[in-house]
């Protein structure tokens, strides 16, 4: 976590407040002093507690609301998200019109690498949509310029030239490589020289201008424009950034909280990473839409049979390889050396992180012979390739193990495809998944170390329910571990829940969401960038640390002062004292929930500055850097802070924000 760092805001803080980092390490699995909390909870603590819980941090007036709904009633309307109004996520959702598309639409609209390669091999034709186009083109031109560079010897050979590209029928407007006068154009002029510009010229035109000249480029433009501008460049910003973003700006907006709390976790529960090949970005769209959102508060059973049937899935998790070995593919690559250069063994990577990570979890009872007789259930269950790039579940019986299995002592007659749906039957409904996973949402919503009571109440409501987990949600929420003294900010917020919850508290306004992912990366938590299939911990132990709570609080010094590009927000400055504005950033940022020892380091680090200003650390800035992202808003705010815009930052990296 120390590289990037600026030595400045380092020494500043060290300086400082040190000392309240140092409680805030402390306070993070143990109550901080002062914090002493009376029994049983108040209703405003007990409204209080389930937006700590059930939401990524409650917003300005969010805990009013709750009591005066009554927070049963709050938590029923969550369990049934279908009725919430989400108009106003809907709307900044708009502004990524690639995250609304299908998996197919988004492949043949944004080509990854394996479309590209087979263009480039003549095995498919460049699109005659002229948008579409110069996309594909330009992708051509930036894979042959890389392939290149990258081939020994310096020049390519002959074999190795280009075939000329087709000729557009359109005119070509001239390239302008003079940006000001670029950017002089008219909105549709302007739109219409980079379309035409000469391919592989895009991405070195974007490189040269500075942030406020891609602000100027894209002025005008729609949201489709701009995702375009920015695919003809590169489509993977595109693709990658836009499913960041959405995550960010569904956390943050929508009113369905407790879909995307449980999307979340479901989602890191079947963990995929994102860069496990050049085209699982193009699947995690759909993956997290189609698959885990619908079901992540339904029946366990239709959860798991989903993922079951992901390309992303079985991709990750290389199911698409595994063949039987007594299958007909097996015998013909045992004959054939061609065949057998082309065809893989068993694979039992899905097989195990489907019994040890989605279901029966690491003691639950499984041997390593069930391992590999559920490796074989699964054989045959992949993905069909399409010739324009892409992948859609295929069950190919020449790849399947023939024969009956034995899995957990039970008979698995042969049935082609069927023995896969009997086995995750089997797996979805057993008592090691119930206890697994209630001890699993418990960890998510309870303590680090839930009551043994809790999970086994929840346990039996999962087997009497059927898997379902809107009831076993409801079994925890509204049970007495779950409203108790020692449940009541338990929990250390990750670095992702500690952003979301920090920009719902300033009710922040976040016009772009790529300063806010870069920063994730900065937190040491990447969006969807877990290797392994365990995703993220949900313990507190990996997020501890001087260091990681001093990157915190750098992001908060950066929100708080406006230097996110992208992202605003308006710190109240209006109380005729120090000790009337605290308290009122302390209302509003944390409804008065702050100890007194840390109400005491904010009024002291206040009177240093009070009356004046104070230089901002200059990695408080957060300045966006030199990938050249395009159409990231440049932060509008001087190099100083006062003395509000410090006191809410240190109130956000307080030990009190930091658990929930």
């Amino acid at each position: 976590m120390n590289r990037g760092h600026d030595p400045m805001t380092v020494s500043w803080l060290a300086k400082n407040i040190a000392g309240f980092l140092a409680l805030s390490v402390a306070c993070t699995t143990t109550p901080c002093i002062g914090a002493v909390k009376p029994a049983p909870l108040t209703e405003r603590e007990s409204a209080e507690h389930v937006l700590d819980q059930l939401t990524f941090g409650p917003r300005p007036g969010d805990v009013a609301e709750v009591e005066k709904m009554g927070g049963k009633r709050w938590i029923e309307l969550q369990l049934h998200p279908e009725k919430i109004d989400n108009s106003t996520l809907n709307a900044r959702l708009a502004m990524l019109p690639a995250m609304q598309l299908s998996t197919e639409e988004l492949i043949r609209k944004y080509p990854p690498n394996p479309v590209i390669r087979q263009l480039d091999a003549g095995r498919i034709a460049m699109p005659n949509d002229p948008v579409e186009r110069a996309i594909y083109s330009n992708e051509l031109a930036n894979y042959r310029m890389q392939r290149e560079k990258k081939a020994e010897g310096g020049k390519a050979g002959d074999d190795m030239a280009p075939p000329p590209l087709d000729a557009i029928d359109t005119p070509k407007p001239s390239p302008s490589t003079d940006i000001p006068a670029l950017l002089r154009e008219p909105v549709a002029q302007r739109w219409n020289t980079l379309l035409y510009m000469e391919p592989g010229t895009v991405r070195p035109l974007l490189q040269r201008m500075t942030p406020v000249q891609r602000q100027q480029l894209a002025d005008g433009m729609t949201p489709q424009q701009k995702e375009v501008v920015l695919a003809l460049a590169q489509v993977n910003r595109v693709v990658a950034g836009e499913l960041q973003e959405e995550k960010l700006l569904r956390a943050i907006y929508s009113n369905r909280q407790l879909e995307e709390v449980m999307t979340d976790f479901w989602f890191n529960h079947f963990n995929i990473y994102l860069r496990k090949n050049g085209e699982e970005p193009w699947y995690l769209a759909s993956y997290e839409r189609d698959v885990i959102r619908p079901h992540a508060m339904g029946k366990f059973e239709y959860l798991l049979k989903a993922v079951a049937h992901s390309p992303a899935m079985l991709v990750y998790l290389d199911n698409q390889q595994s063949i039987g070995p007594h299958s007909l593919a097996a015998m013909r690559a045992a004959t054939n050396p061609k065949a057998k250069n082309a065809a893989s063994g068993l694979n039992e990577n899905y097989a195990r992180e489907l019994m040890e990570l989605h279901t029966l979890g690491v003691n639950g009872g499984y041997t390593q012979k069930d391992v590999t007789e559920v490796a074989k259930v699964l054989t045959g269950w992949g993905v069909d390739s399409k010739p324009n790039g892409g992948y859609t579940f295929e069950f190919n019986e020449r790849r399947h193990e023939p024969g009956p299995k034995t899995v957990l002592g039970h008979t698995i007659r042969e049935n082609g495809e069927a023995e896969g749906e009997e086995v995750l039957h089997m797996l979805a409904t057993s008592p090691a998944t119930a206890h697994f996973l209630s001890t699993q949402l418990a960890m998510q919503f309870v303590s680090d170390n839930p009551p043994k009571s809790l999970v086994d109440h929840m346990t039996k409501s999962f087997l009497k329910s059927h898997g379902d987990i809107r009831q076993v949600l409801r079994t925890m929420f509204f049970s007495p571990e779950f409203a108790s003294q020692d449940a009541y900010r338990a929990k250390l917020k990750t670095p992702f829940e500690f952003m979301v919850s920090s920009l719902r508290a300033t009710d922040a306004d976040v016009e772009n969401a790529t300063a806010l992912t870069n920063s994730l990366n900065q937190l040491g938590m990447p969006l969807y960038g877990v290797q392994q299939p365990n995703g993220y911990s949900l313990k507190a132990d990996p997020w501890l640390g001087t260091e990681a709570l001093l990157a915190r609080m750098n992001f908060a010094l950066a929100l708080t002062s406006n230097r996110i590009p992208g992202v605003k927000v308006d710190i109240p400055n209006s109380q005729p004292d120090a000790s009337q504005n605290e308290a009122q950033l302390e209302t509003l940022l944390l409804d008065g929930r702050v100890s007194s020892l840390t109400h005491t380091t904010v009024m002291k680090q206040m009177d240093l500055i009070q009356g004046g200003q104070m230089p901002v650390p200059a990695m408080a800035q957060n300045r966006p850097g030199n990938r050249g992202d395009l159409f990231v808003p440049v932060a509008s705010h001087n190099n100083t802070m006062n003395a509000s815009d410090l006191a809410a930052a240190l109130l956000l990296g307080s030990p009190d924000f930091q658990r929930r």
